[in-house]
């Protein structure tokens, strides 16, 4: 199942199958959030892009339930970030071979996103991070064409 632009969905769900998950969040709040290790970080108001992977059990599906939830024990870096932020959309591909540090890089690559939080998301690679930060809304389009790839998109 596609989505245009972040529309109404055309069909299908959301796999349990591992993959690699790219969040799409808007956050209209303004402030700081305490980032676990990172410390107090400033959150500001646009849309976020998170790259990550769903290799536990559940896939993609079971990974964008926990990070819908507000968490007691916030495992993650994401986890900090659902009381000021709504997840817009979920983009994924299911695959066995890790391609996270390869889209966390090609989406950074991307000439309208900024890193507002170095190292969130990426405190186990060498990746700069895997939250990055936009004025406006990348479009689906683009997201798919900067990765490279079949990008399945579910609300």
């Amino acid at each position: 199942m596609v989505w245009g632009d972040y529309g109404a969905p055309q069909g299908g769900t959301i796999t349990t199958e591992p993959g690699i998950d790219a969040l799409v969040l808007e956050c209209r709040w303004t402030g700081s959030v305490r980032i676990g290790r990172l410390g107090t970080q400033e959150l500001p108001p646009g849309f976020y892009v998170y790259v990550g992977s769903a290799y536990g059990p559940g896939g993609v599906a079971a990974r964008k339930e926990h990070h819908r939830q507000i968490a007691n024990r916030r495992h993650w870096h994401m986890n900090y970030l659902w009381p000021a932020c709504d997840l817009l959309a979920v983009g994924f591909r299911t695959d066995t071979a890790s391609q996270e540090h390869a889209w966390a890089y090609a989406v950074a690559r991307l000439s309208s996103a900024a890193v507002p939080m170095p190292s969130f998301g990426s405190s186990n690679c060498q990746c700069k991070a895997h939250l990055f930060w936009f004025a406006r809304l990348p479009s689906v389009r683009t997201l798919r064409q900067r990765v490279k790839t079949k990008l399945d998109v579910y609300r």
